[in-house]
């Protein structure tokens, strides 16, 4: 039985069918984004790394790349899910979510942690190194279950989401030791692409709040999601220009079709 599951069984028990489907609810919609992104890749970066094996310095060249692109499109969708968490409860969700916003945000975090997790599976299985992603997943499910039992009963639906965050967090110190050992330089140049996209993304919830408390309701919901869509396009488009952080076309390399969405777009001076 996985992590997972086990989670489950100690939620149920602890707060009833009613927590557990509360839980069930709020996990699929906070991971939603990671199982999108996680199809895709996994059916580029496999076979990827399966050819680029006799070569660490191409392997890791589409690591970072891979790695770039998901943050580029996860950090900010993540970062706008975790600002607008109660402003969706309040008006989607309504009172049967009643306390589910900070589920969302813990949840939220902890899916934008499990984004590294995500990239390095491919590399893993790509190498022929399916035993280190079996080790990375029994460690996060050992964490998630031991976790789980002290939080639960302290922070109740909170703590289970804590518990994942945890679980993830650590496990993603031990993947960030097996890419090192596979691939020369891995993470140069990362910093500048995190801070460029944590700062676009900061922006784009600052802006998202803001819209979203001045127009109240669905109606500010939507215009709060585009008023940060605009925000996140724009400055990520006007930071790689200024910056040369290779961002558009790392997002292009890794998902093709945005290619599509940036041709709509006005051309930046």
């Amino acid at each position: 039985m996985s992590g997972s599951s086990v989670l489950q069984v100690i939620i149920s028990r602890q707060l009833g069918a009613a927590g557990l489907g509360l839980y069930y609810l709020v996990v699929r919609l906070a991971f939603l984004f990671n199982e999108v992104a996680t199809k895709v890749i996994g059916a580029v970066a496999f076979p990827l790394y399966a050819r680029l094996q006799s070569s660490p310095e191409q392997g890791a060249e589409a690591f970072r790349a891979i790695l770039t692109g998901m943050t580029v499109l996860l950090l900010p969708a993540y970062g706008l899910l975790i600002a607008l968490a109660p402003l969706l409860e309040q008006t989607v969700l309504g009172a049967r979510w009643a306390g589910a916003s900070p589920v969302i945000q813990v949840l939220a975090l902890a899916g934008l942690v499990g984004v590294f997790g995500d990239v390095v599976a491919p590399l893993l299985n790509g190498t022929g190194r399916p035993d280190k992603v079996a080790v990375l997943e029994f460690i996060q499910s050992v964490l998630i279950i031991l976790s789980a039992w002290i939080l639960i009963s302290r922070y109740g639906l909170t703590g289970a989401a804590m518990a994942w965050l945890l679980a993830l967090a650590a496990s993603q110190l031990l993947a960030a030791h097996y890419v090192l050992q596979l691939l020369h330089k891995p993470f140069s140049g990362m910093g500048r692409v995190l801070a460029a996209t944590s700062l676009v993304t900061l922006a784009a919830a600052a802006a998202a709040l803001t819209a979203g408390n001045l127009l109240p309701g669905i109606i500010g919901l939507m215009i709060a999601v585009a008023v940060a869509g605009i925000v996140v396009g724009g400055g990520l488009l006007a930071l790689d220009r200024l910056l040369k952080l290779n961002l558009v076309a790392d997002l292009i390399r890794v998902f093709p079709q945005v290619h599509f969405l940036l041709r709509l777009l006005p051309s930046l001076p």
